[in-house]
This record gives structure tokens, C-alpha cells and sequence, in this order.
């Protein structure tokens, strides 16, 4: 009987003592379970990626990105791509911003019908879009609209005049590039740009629909003289090309135009891209007008 009563206590001991030990146990897990759960389920908070600050406009001429602004139209509304074609200096990446001057305001609904305009977007002033472009396969381009389209489908479209292109190059040393560019919703016999520093004139152009007329950020190579600079007017005293460039939304039949540049002497001559090669001009000849082209003045 007192075996017994021995055997009952030590198991009854081993009981307790596997009890215990299966509460420490499931503890433990349950301890090390969270623990885990919490590391996985923890993200570390978002890098806020620094803005791109560079000086403008101060490079060399011959190294300078090409660049083309190319306006379209689609669905009622005003669009314009940045499209980099060629970079000398290597960059992987570059941030732009395009300030707008918007002069009016249409509204259409999800269907293109047109509505009212809403209260407070007649009055047009000063917008602006910004972004990224990646450079690593060019040449790229961005799709923005000037104006806004609402989740439920209601569009804003902007009437522009012009404005200015702003571009930043994350380069081993950085640099920033700038040009003023003008907008024509409507052709006319004569074309100027905002500042008057450039004019196209032919009678096609009052056929030309969306099209615009920009400061060249920088030219394809080919040029052998060196063209004529201004300076920007900036921070960092740097210098723009006295060079255009035209591009239309619409198909323009081939034909011809005069350009004149109010910083154009006696003895300049001009040189215009026709998309393949560079040819000279005197002043005063007919040059070639077409998608594309870009009139550069040639200081002699």
C-alpha cells in the first residue's frame, strides 16, 4: 500500500512537472510567434527621394540634351510630351517641371459633351505639372495634360499661351537645363513667340492647329559654326541658345516660310534642322518649313 502510494506521487509529480512544462513551452511560442509576426509585418518608413538642384543653363553648348516639346490633341483636351532624344553628358534620370500660362477654360463630361465650367477655372494664371523622365532608353517622353479630368470623368481643358520648360539632370555633376516656349491654338500668317525674340511668317501656318514654337534646349550635332547665346537672366548667369524649334499636332502640307530674329545683324546668317542634316541660310531666304525644324541664328 505504501508503494502504491509512492508510485501515485511520483506520478502524479511527472504530471505536474509535463503540465508546467507545456504552459512554459506554449508561452515561449506564443512569445517568439509575435515576435516574428511584428518583424515581419514592420516596413521601414519610405526614403524621401531629395529634389534635384543643379545650376542652369551653364554648360556647354555642344553638350547639351536634345529636347523636343510636342504638343497633340485627344478626347477635347491639350497635351504635350517632353521627349529627350539624345544626352551627352550621361544621366539615368532627370525631374522637369512645365509652368503654364493658361488664358481660358472649357469643360466636357465623361461622354465629350461640353458642360459649364466650373466657378473659379475661367480665369486661367499660372499652372504647373511636374514629374520624372527616365533616361536609361531614349528617347522617352511624358504624356501631360494641360488641364485636370476628375475621377467621374469631367475634364478641364486649358486655352495656353506658353510658358516655361524646366529641366533637372541627376548627371555625376549635376545640371539643370531651362527654355520659354509659346503656344498657338490658332495659326496666323505670323507666329511670334511671347518674348518677340523669334518670328516664323507663311500663309500655311493659318492652317496650323496646336502647335508650338520653343527656346532649343540643346542642338542635334552637325552645326559647324557656333550659334548665336543670350543671356538667361538667371541666378547662376547662365546663357540660351538663339535657336527655335517648331512642332505641330496636325500634318502641315511642305512648304516654306521666312524667320527673322530680333538679335540677328547685318552679317548673320541661319541654319535650320530638317530632322537629318544642318543647312545654312542668309537672312533674308526662304527656308524650309515642317515638323520638326529647328532655325538656329549663326553669329559671325
Amino acid at each position: 500500500m505504501q508503494n502504491k502510494k509512492k508510485l501515485y506521487i511520483v506520478i502524479g509529480t511527472i504530471i505536474t512537472l509535463l503540465i508546467i512544462g507545456a504552459v512554459v513551452y506554449a508561452l515561449m511560442s506564443k512569445n517568439k510567434s509575435e515576435t516574428e509576426l511584428e518583424t515581419v509585418t514592420e516596413e521601414p518608413a519610405p526614403v524621401k527621394k531629395k529634389r534635384i538642384s543643379a545650376p542652369q543653363n551653364t554648360i556647354p553648348a555642344e553638350q547639351r540634351p536634345v529636347v523636343t516639346l510636342k504638343p497633340f490633341t485627344k478626347a477635347g483636351g491639350r497635351f504635350v510630351s517632353i521627349i529627350v532624344s539624345q544626352q551627352s553628358i550621361p544621366a539615368e534620370r532627370a525631374e522637369y517641371e512645365i509652368v503654364y500660362n493658361v488664358i481660358g477654360a472649357s469643360a466636357v463630361d465623361a461622354s465629350g459633351k461640353t458642360i459649364k465650367t466650373p466657378a473659379g477655372e475661367e480665369e486661367g494664371g499660372m499652372q504647373a505639372f511636374a514629374g520624372e523622365l527616365d533616361l536609361n532608353n531614349l528617347p522617352t517622353k511624358t504624356e501631360n495634360r494641360f488641364g485636370t479630368c476628375s475621377a467621374g470623368g469631367a475634364c478641364i481643358n486649358n486655352s495656353v499661351s506658353g510658358g516655361m520648360l524646366v529641366l533637372n539632370f541627376d548627371a555625376s555633376e549635376k545640371y539643370g537645363m531651362t527654355g520659354k516656349w509659346t503656344y498657338f491654338e490658332n495659326g496666323n500668317k505670323a507666329s511670334q513667340t511671347e518674348d518677340e525674340a523669334f518670328t516664323l511668317e507663311s500663309s500655311e501656318l493659318a492652317k496650323a492647329k496646336d502647335y508650338i514654337i520653343m527656346e532649343v534646349v540643346g542642338l542635334p550635332a552637325g552645326l559647324e559654326k557656333a550659334v548665336a547665346t543670350k543671356p538667361d537672366g538667371g541666378k547662376d548667369n547662365g546663357f540660351n541658345l538663339v535657336a527655335y524649334q517648331i512642332n505641330f499636332s496636325n500634318t502641315l502640307a511642305a512648304t516654306t516660310a521666312k524667320a527673322s530674329f530680333t538679335q540677328a545683324g547685318a552679317n548673320d546668317q541661319l541654319a535650320v534642322w530638317d530632322g537629318v542634316k544642318w543647312t545654312e541660310y542668309k537672312t533674308d531666304e526662304e527656308l524650309p518649313l515642317a515638323d520638326g525644324n529647328i532655325y538656329a541664328l549663326i553669329k559671325e
